[in-house]
């Protein structure tokens, strides 16, 4: 997590498992889904991909166990659900898979 307390764009783009499916953006209260190429797309999009927001609540709660290879990191704020996935990889360790919102 220090890479998110740093803001280290680089290292937390370490830690993410590309390409990515399903990452949600929030814009001007409009949620769309949208998917991750690679590294350099996440590090050029940074600013949009991993905002602030998002960065304070990472950084305040606990990951939860799904399974042995499956952690989340859950908030809600108003009326909407926020979750990080991860999931474990075998030569890498655990690697964000998702940013989901969806209606709580």
């Amino acid at each position: 997590m220090s890479a998110v307390r740093t803001n280290d764009k680089n290292r937390i783009a370490d830690l993410i498992a590309f390409p990515v499916s399903a990452w949600s953006v929030n814009q001007k209260n409009q949620v769309n889904e949208t998917t991750i190429s690679n590294r350099g797309e996440f590090l050029a999009k940074y600013e949009s991909l991993f905002t602030p927001f998002m960065r304070a609540h990472a950084l305040r709660i606990k990951p939860q166990k799904i399974s042995d290879d499956h952690y989340m990191i859950q908030w809600h704020d108003e009326d909407l659900e926020y979750s990080f996935e991860f999931e474990y990889a075998s030569s890498q360790g655990f690697r964000l898979t998702a940013y989901l919102i969806g209606p709580r």
